[in-house]
């Protein structure tokens, strides 16, 4: 998940979500425990190479988990309404994709081929 916030309120905002979701999960499956495998993490980003950087590596974390073939197969993620393949779904953030180009079809292209280019 990237974020972006005016205020330094993402560990807060985390546990509401970590906690509020886990409660309707274990409701919803029968389960009880932790939903969430590993303990939250944040990290600052302060460049738009690191900006890139975070953005692919969520992009393709299913693919990498072997969940999918491209990071366009994976339903859940904004790939593809980023890409216009969809009107559904979150989108990622425009401050992220104009790192690729300024006009939108050349921003897409070079966004797709940044991150085919780690697949």
């Amino acid at each position: 998940l990237l974020v972006t916030t005016l205020e330094p309120t993402v560990s807060e905002g985390m546990q509401h979500l970590n906690s509020c979701y886990a409660q309707w999960f274990d409701w919803r499956h029968g389960y009880e425990g932790h939903v969430f495998e590993r303990r939250f993490w944040s990290a600052l980003i302060e460049t738009d190479s690191h900006l890139s950087q975070a953005g692919r590596y969520i992009l393709l974390n299913p693919v990498r988990a072997g969940l999918c073939a491209t990071a366009m197969d994976w339903k859940w993620s904004s790939y593809r309404k980023t890409m216009g393949m969809t009107t559904k779904g979150p989108e990622v953030s425009t401050m992220l994709l104009h790192e690729f180009g300024r006009r939108v079809q050349k921003a897409r292209e070079n966004f797709a081929a940044f991150i085919r280019e780690a697949e």
